[in-house]
């Protein structure tokens, strides 16, 4: 191979270059010596190798700081978020948020704290964090560690030490700022903890405003180096922190936060680039941190000079980061709330993290790009997914944050987040009862989780005879809020979860003579302590007044809860006592009131004849839960209207009806077979507390849900409904207290009359509902029942037509051919049945026949009140009211109850047997509307009242009457039962008549079997409402020796009285009592093992 020959003088020869420091960190190459040249080449040659190095370089991007390009040890500046008691919450640049332990405030801090809680009578006390730092207050602080994982958190100090103590002593000089802490006061100074080595620093008392404590930190100026010490000045709280170029002699001692002269040379991908001090330094500032009259696409602001503050300094490349917003970024302050729903966020651009975006005229919000792809599947491409966040498009976004640096609103559109209900603190208050599930077991009790927030289930809230585990779902209803912390204290205690319990949310609720559930959490000889929720404690002295009530209660324990009434408070102190008993004066009277205010939980009215304010409540506004709340919102002050008193300062605007033929009755008055109207208190899942408003009687009545004849169905009481009790038996002895039956049969005598006030009273509602929609222009106030209407179908659903009348206004009903129309076209002549202010729709029927049947003008004859019956068909129906039309032209509507009775619970939509047609008898006329009832409504109650008086007659002709089921022993017959009443004198008579002949029985037994007989062909036509009485219901005999069993009445009805023979019964063993009609009971025994009546008869 031939050599490559080369020019004489061998290898080119190396240039040897000799590198040198810059003071301020960049990197510089000496220029190369050269023979002596000409002025002209050495300035080319100059500018050539300067153009090189800025090529090598030069930065095309202006990042924003990232979890991942924080690093250790690294000086960035902080601005307060929030001081909590044990640690500061930082705000960093690129929406990070760092946290600083009270063990990184300062060393002295540190020293002074441990000190005072080792002598605190030696000392004074150190200031809380929430004391020495306030939000939007700039910090200067260090990064000490980072993890990541599920809870990125990263770790700050402020200790001057760790950030104070790179550079050497001698590269600080007189100018350069840097953060102090207070190590000691003395005369005329205090003396600074620096963290520089050799630094004796001393802070003259003329120099500082205010007055620092031991431990405070400070941002101070040096303003003398001599031998002795360095003499500092302290800046003011949040003064700008502004430095001159001489006053940098090296990069390692500028600081975070202070502000320099900016100069703009180019726009960079995501930023600009400019230069500071002598222009020989760059720094970079990302286009969040400019102000909105700045634009990286405008070329006129290259070469304009800004003021800027340091952010932070890359550690590796030392290349400066600012922000072009000076004017004190901790004072930009949260307009919208955390959590606040923006409908309409338009977007202004994307960037490199993310997109901007216009909340509204004045704020602007971030979503970050991370949070866009997050619920994203694998292999998305990210150029599609962010064609739909174009410049201008809307989109539908939640506020998480606020950033101070960027002076906008972090947002995000995750869809869980989007449609939580609870989604931040503001979005719940105290009391409210909600469901959460148990995350984790934690010291003394659990943590759950509420929708997107954190909830605490322990201490003294704690129900701990419940067994919970984590998973669990549970009730608990919300006892404090900690907005700072953003979580809840919560407690699932029965008392304070019953829908009853009047619950003390805020301080402004505590006035004299108001009463709140409260917590007993301790007692003394002197008082008992009581705990409200958030936080509000009060005391029950131990008077003798007190004593009585609290004997009357059954005792007062710790851990009991009970309604407290405030007494009177001083220097916020609450002496507390127990509830007055009910004013019965004025118990069940009736008064003219005036609105003075409408309250969320009901209205404040003034009685001017009792010069009186009092409370409506919003269920004491009408019979109908569905119809309260509407009419509450209709409520305005000075509205006028009449209420009776039910005590307690309480009254009602639904019961004035009621009460005006019917007078609260004294409880010395009440007789077994009464029938009272009750109120719910409260209930749970086995018994529903009663309230009956009787003169000197303060107890609730408890009843079990299986005393009611359909219990499946009481499942929909709610609190404040109305429930009839027929009085069984009463107890004067020790505390007044009534033994009832709800059960239908007892409480209510077939009258229909009765069936109709609650149709006046649904019709009285809704007409006053209507009115109001009509006075406020409601569209649907302007219709009327009978008035014919079109319009266009809006949708086709089953065979009913939906069908846009007016502005806002749909009415829906049948047709006769649901083929014959589609969607779009249109309807006329629709008959007006019905109008519901609460779907806010109207009812009409499209079928011919009903066309003619229905009159327009709706006018009624009295001469249709009469016992004739009509042949009917229902065009509408709701859980209260069904509404018919007689088959014959021209004719009104008529109105009957699909509720028989407030005790019927089972609001069945079809009474008459699963048949839209039957027979009906009008009744009355009220109000201009005929009223009247189906006839097979209470066609089965008459047959069962003739029952009911042909088997007591054939009773009372044997001389047979028992009060209580009994067990027999080998020896004796099997015991029959005829009645289920409690009286004293009854039992006496069964013990005397337990060793008669039993030559009587078989009379008996003979007339049972024939109303069983009879009963059981009729009782088929029973309608579904009282089959529910037809049910077998267990009893569990607990003693042999037990002749009386408890609430026998919820048991054995006298209209399924039973022969039960019983062959023999242990202690503990449960008997099936089969409230069925069978056979004779000789003939076969339903409870314990089958018996053998002939050989029973063999013996005898």
């Amino acid at each position: 191979m031939e050599e490559v020959n080369f020019e004489r003088g061998g290898n080119l020869p190396v240039k040897k270059t000799r590198k040198r420091e810059n003071e301020f960190g960049a990197k510089n190459v000496e220029k190369e010596k050269h023979k002596q040249t000409s002025k002209r080449d050495r300035i080319k040659e100059a500018k050539a190798i300067a153009s090189e190095n800025s090529k090598s370089q030069e930065v095309y991007s202006a990042k924003q700081l990232t979890l991942h390009s924080l690093v250790p040890d690294m000086n960035v500046m902080g601005i307060v978020k929030a001081a909590y008691p044990t640690y500061l919450s930082i705000a960093l640049p690129g929406r990070l948020v760092g946290k600083v332990p009270i063990t990184n405030i300062s060393k002295s801090y540190s020293n002074h704290l441990r000190t005072f809680l080792d002598n605190p009578d030696l000392l004074t006390k150190p200031k809380t964090l929430k004391e020495m730092f306030t939000p939007g207050q700039i910090l200067y602080t260090k990064v000490m560690d980072k993890c990541h994982g599920e809870k990125e958190e990263i770790l700050l100090s402020l200790i001057p030490e760790d950030i104070n103590s790179e550079p050497s002593n001698g590269a600080w000089g007189e100018g350069n700022i840097l953060l102090c802490a207070v190590e000691e006061e003395e005369d005329h100074g205090y003396i600074m903890e620096s963290g520089v080595k050799g630094f004796k620093a001393f802070l003259p008392k003329k120099n500082v405003k205010e007055a620092p404590t031991i431990g405070e930190v400070l941002f101070c100026k040096i303003k003398k180096i001599s031998q002795s010490a360095v003499t500092l000045s302290a800046f003011k709280h949040n003064e700008m922190l502004k430095i001159d170029t001489a006053d940098v002699p090296n990069l390692k001692t500028l600081l975070p936060g202070c502000v320099i002269n900016f100069s703009i040379v180019r726009t960079l991908k995501d930023g600009l680039e400019g230069l500071i001090f002598d222009g020989s330094i760059s720094a970079y500032v990302n286009e969040i941190y400019l102000p909105s009259k700045i634009s990286i696409n405008d070329n006129e602001i290259i070469g304009k000079k800004f003021k800027a503050r340091i952010l932070y300094i890359m550690p590796m490349s030392n290349q400066i980061f600012v922000t072009l917003n000076v004017d004190e970024p901790g004072k930009a302050t949260q307009k919208l709330e955390f959590g606040e729903l923006i409908e309409n966020a338009k977007v202004i651009k994307q960037t490199s993290s993310g997109v901007l975006l216009k909340l509204n005229s004045n704020d602007r919000g971030f979503l970050p790009r991370r949070v866009i792809v997050k619920n994203l599947k694998n292999n998305f491409d990210i150029d599609s997914v962010l064609i739909k966040y174009s410049p201008n498009s809307t989109h539908v976004v939640r506020v998480m944050d606020f950033s101070s640096f960027e002076n906008c609103y972090l947002c995000t559109n995750d869809g869980k987040f989007l449609h939580e209900k609870h989604f931040g603190v503001n979005d719940i208050e105290i009391g409210d009862l909600v469901q959460g599930r148990i995350e984790e077991k934690v010291k003394e009790g659990f943590r759950l989780k509420i929708g997107n927030l954190r909830a605490y289930l322990q201490g003294n809230f704690l129900n701990k005879s419940s067994k919970l585990s984590v998973g669990n779902e549970i009730r608990v209803r919300v006892a404090e809020v900690d907005n700072e912390a953003k979580f809840l204290q919560v407690t699932n205690l029965p008392g304070f979860l019953k829908d009853s319990a009047r619950i003390l949310r805020v301080k402004n609720q505590i006035k004299v003579g108001e009463s709140f559930a409260g917590l007993v959490m301790h007692e003394n000889e002197k008082s008992y302590g009581i705990l409200f929720f958030n936080h509000i404690k009060g005391f029950l002295p131990r008077t003798p007044e007190n004593e009585s009530d609290i004997v009357s209660l059954g005792g007062l324990k710790v851990g009991a809860i009970k309604h407290f009434e405030i007494k009177y408070v001083k220097n916020e102190r609450i002496t507390l006592s127990l509830p007055k008993k009910v004013d019965t004066a004025n118990l069940g009277k009736i008064f003219e009131c005036k609105v003075t205010a409408v309250l969320p939980t009901g209205l404040q009215i003034f009685i001017d004849n009792l010069k009186v304010y009092g409370k409506v409540p919003i269920n004491f506004l009408s019979e109908f839960s569905v119809l309260a709340p509407l009419i509450h919102s209709k409520m305005k002050e000075n509205d006028k209207f009449e209420v009776v008193a039910m005590g307690n300062n309480i009254y009602s605007r639904r019961d004035v009806e009621y009460y005006r033929t019917n007078p609260v009755t004294d409880f010395k008055d009440v007789n077994p077979g009464d029938i009272l109207r009750c109120f719910v208190k409260s209930s749970d899942a086995e018994n529903i507390e009663l309230d009956c408003p009787l003169k000197n009687f303060n107890q609730t009545i408890q009843l079990n849900r299986n005393a009611f004849d359909d219990p499946e169905n009481v499942d929909d009481v709610k609190v404040d409904d109305i429930v009839y009790v027929s009085v069984i038996a009463k107890n004067e002895s020790h505390r007044n207290s009534l033994y009832v039956s709800p059960s239908l049969i007892k409480v209510w005598n077939n009258d229909v009359e009765s069936s109709l006030d609650i149709v006046k009273s649904y019709l009285n509602d809704t007409k006053y509902l209507l009115e109001k929609f009509k006075n406020s222009e409601k569209s649907i106030g302007k219709f009327k029942i009978g008035e014919r209407i079109g319009g266009k179908i809006k949708n086709i659903i089953a065979n009913n037509l939906v069908i846009e009348v007016d502005d806002e206004v749909f009415a829906q009903g049948p047709v006769d051919n649901i083929q014959s129309y589609k969607i779009g076209g249109s309807v006329k002549d629709a008959v007006i049945v019905w109008i519901d202010p609460v779907q806010m729709i109207i009812h009409v029927t499209l079928k011919d026949k009903h066309r003619d049947d229905i009159s327009v003008d709706q006018k009624a004859d009295v001469s249709l009140v009469n016992e004739k019956k009509h042949k009917s068909t229902i065009v509408y129906f709701n859980n209260y009211i069904t509404v018919c039309t007689m088959r014959k032209a021209g004719m009104p509507l008529i109105y009957t109850p699909s509720k028989l009775h407030y005790n019927d619970f089972q609001a069945t939509n079809n009474r008459v047997l699963g048949n839209a047609t039957s027979k009906l008898i009008i009744k009355k006329m009220f109000d201009g509307k005929l009223l009247g009832g189906f006839v097979q409504h209470h066609k089965v109650f008459q047959k069962l009242e003739r029952f009911k008086t042909k088997l007591k007659r054939k009773i009372d002709d044997n001389n047979v009457s028992s009060t209580s089921f009994s067990t027999t022993s080998e020896n004796k017959k099997p015991k029959v039962i005829l009645d289920a009443s409690e009286s004293e004198e009854e039992n006496e008579e069964e013990r005397k008549t337990e060793t008669e002949s039993e030559d009587e029985k078989p009379k008996v037994s003979q007339a049972f079997q024939r109303f069983n007989e009879s009963f059981s062909m009729r009782g088929r036509k029973l309608s579904k409402s009282f089959k529910g009485t037809l049910t077998k219901t267990k009893l569990k005999l607990t003693s042999v020796n037990k002749r009386n069993l408890q609430n026998k009445d919820s048991i054995l009805n006298e209209n399924l009285v039973n022969l039960v023979s019983y062959k023999s019964i242990k202690e503990g063993e449960t008997s099936d009592v089969i409230k069925k009609p069978t056979k004779p009971m000789m003939k076969k025994s339903t409870i314990g093992k089958k018996s053998k009546p002939k050989r029973l008869l063999k013996r005898k």
